[in-house]
């Protein structure tokens, strides 16, 4: 019998977690002095990781060794972590979040959680093909996000911008030129590009960053082990697939086409046998797309009647789940780590 797919993954990924201030006052990043709460955040993160952490001032800081705790201008501070991997790496993260949650520090909707995926092992057109595939999932992980997430500019939907067309010319280095300009595209590869690229001498991230999920990921173990999960998981599904093919009309998988849950489930093998920990996202990520993907009060794509198909195909997708266990054994058991 073949093996069940599962979580062992052992790609590298950094993340920024932000969180406020003690005041919930944010102050300029260049206005010299540390946000209120800098000491208290790095204690508990200390302390929970058992590593080094470092207090610094605002800037661009790429590859980090230990935790850094820095000003950040939209929510007031930014939380980076160390280069992770695997099941020891995101359990460091987890014992963070988990601390946060267990303390006073706050998380409101000015935070975020970002996910920087390294891609530094993928040729250009498996970074390409991976950027390509999310396009076409983008709607289906948006609607696994509140409103205040889908209308953000923080974190703009790169379907809805006007970088493509609907029978762009899958050009790889152009693909991901075009989604590099800015930062706050909701997957962006602005770092990498600015850096040089795949060039030797890049000295910025070699990754890829999803700036999605919203301000719960930074104070929810739960929320962030599965999305972190499912974003890595996604990238090891979507790279080695060839790029999609030129426009065909009434062929959802040509060009940049958007996807419905189905298709985007199938596109990450959800539908063969998975193991307790690949369960643990699927089921998660089909929890968060009936609480948020519906009734957000947002107009057009977003609307009941835009997502209509989409809620249907999940319906018929629902297994109902049940569990005794505590939310410990959720995060942190064995049962899942693969």
């Amino acid at each position: 019998m073949d093996a069940k797919r599962d979580c062992e993954i052992y790609r590298r990924f950094g993340v920024e977690l932000e969180v406020n201030t003690l005041s919930g006052r944010v102050r300029r990043p260049d206005s010299g002095e540390n946000p209120e709460g800098s000491v208290e955040v790095a204690q508990i993160v200390g302390e929970a990781s058992q590593q080094r952490v470092e207090i610094q001032g605002w800037d661009h800081i790429h590859n980090n060794k230990n935790w850094i705790i820095k000003p950040d201008n939209s929510c007031g501070i930014e939380i980076n972590t160390p280069v992770l991997k695997g099941w020891r790496g995101l359990e460091s993260l987890l014992k963070v979040v988990d601390a946060l949650a267990k303390s006073e520090i706050q998380a409101d909707q000015r935070c975020s959680l970002h996910v920087h995926v390294s891609i530094a092992d993928l040729s250009l057109r498996q970074m390409a093909a991976v950027v390509a595939y999310y396009i076409k999932c983008e709607p289906v992980f948006f609607d696994s996000v509140p409103a205040h997430r889908k209308n953000n500019r923080y974190c703009q939907p790169l379907g809805m911008t006007d970088l493509f067309s609907h029978d762009f010319h899958m050009d790889p280095e152009d693909l991901i030129s075009r989604i590099s300009g800015v930062k706050y595209y909701s997957l962006n590869a602005y770092h990498f590009m600015r850096g040089g690229g795949f060039s030797s001498d890049n000295s910025r991230k070699k990754t890829l960053e999803f700036r999605i999920i919203e301000n719960i990921a930074c104070v929810d173990p739960m929320t962030a082990k599965n999305w972190i999960r499912l974003v890595l998981h996604f990238v090891e599904m979507t790279k080695d697939k060839p790029l999609p093919t030129r426009y065909r009309s009434g062929d959802q998988w040509s060009s940049l086409l958007w996807l419905n849950p189905r298709d985007m489930f199938t596109l990450l093998k959800f539908d063969e046998e998975l193991s307790d920990g690949l369960s643990q996202v699927k089921n998660w990520f089909v929890k968060r797309l009936l609480e948020n993907g519906y009734n957000s009060g947002l107009p057009g794509v977003w609307s009941n009647e835009g997502r209509m198909s989409a809620r249907e195909e999940l319906s018929a997708m629902i297994v109902p789940q049940k569990s005794d266990e505590t939310a410990e054994e959720l995060v942190f058991g064995k049962k899942y780590i693969l």
